[in-house]
């Protein structure tokens, strides 16, 4: 925990993958409210992982992040690879 001038503290509730989820993010969930992309991107990352354990012989899910998919949009370039 930390604190910063005018923001209180803030406390690392959960990693997930690279996607730390921090108090304030956890705080801002609600009806009407923008979620913050590290949020988003720990929820696919956790629903992606979960399909693909059971599915081991079927479907398969990718998950691309939200930072990469706007650079693809943004930019139509990407730093991902395919592998077939």
């Amino acid at each position: 925990m930390w604190k910063t001038a005018g923001n209180g503290s803030h406390v690392l509730v959960s990693k997930i993958g690279p996607y730390k989820m921090y108090y304030w993010d956890i705080k801002q969930i609600g009806p009407d409210i923008e979620l913050e992309s590290e949020v988003i991107n720990a929820y696919l990352a956790v629903r992606v992982k979960d399909f693909n354990q059971e599915n081991p012989r079927g479907q398969r899910a990718t998950f691309i992040d939200t930072f990469e998919m706007t650079n693809i949009w943004n930019n139509g370039t990407s730093r991902l690879k395919v592998s077939c």
